[in-house]
């Protein structure tokens, strides 16, 4: 069985240090300057340190792998997957991430996972 899993607002989940977002302050012409107290998208290191975020996140799991904002369950069993979403959710909710629930599946036995089809047979591209 498989589920798929959506982080919401990924990169607006990483708060910032002082340092970073000093660097990240705009000049704009209406507010002046403006310091982000979270991540901001087009700033080339924060993909690499959100993943390094989920992989922290989910490390002590052995059913849930991540590319960026999406998470992949897996389990053998309709129970094991159950229980695989379990411990996934109570991970994701101790790191106080949320899901987007509109773009969440789950319990399938054939899914679409970074565009390829994974079922029981493996992986499809």
């Amino acid at each position: 069985k498989f589920s798929k899993l959506d982080v919401a607002d990924a990169f607006m989940s990483l708060k910032c240090t002082d340092n970073f977002c000093k660097a990240m302050t705009l000049n704009t012409p209406s507010h002046g300057l403006v310091q982000p107290t979270r991540a901001q998208y087009g700033v080339a290191s924060i993909p690499a340190i959100w993943q390094r975020k989920m992989e922290s996140v989910l490390q002590d799991l052995d059913c849930a792998i991540c590319f960026f904002d999406d998470i992949l369950v897996f389990a053998n069993s309709e129970l094991g997957m159950v229980r695989a979403l379990e411990d996934t959710f109570e991970k994701i909710h101790k790191s106080g991430l949320k899901l987007r629930k509109s773009k969440c599946e789950f319990l399938l036995d054939q899914i679409q996972f970074l565009g390829h089809t994974i079922d029981s047979d493996g992986l499809h591209c």
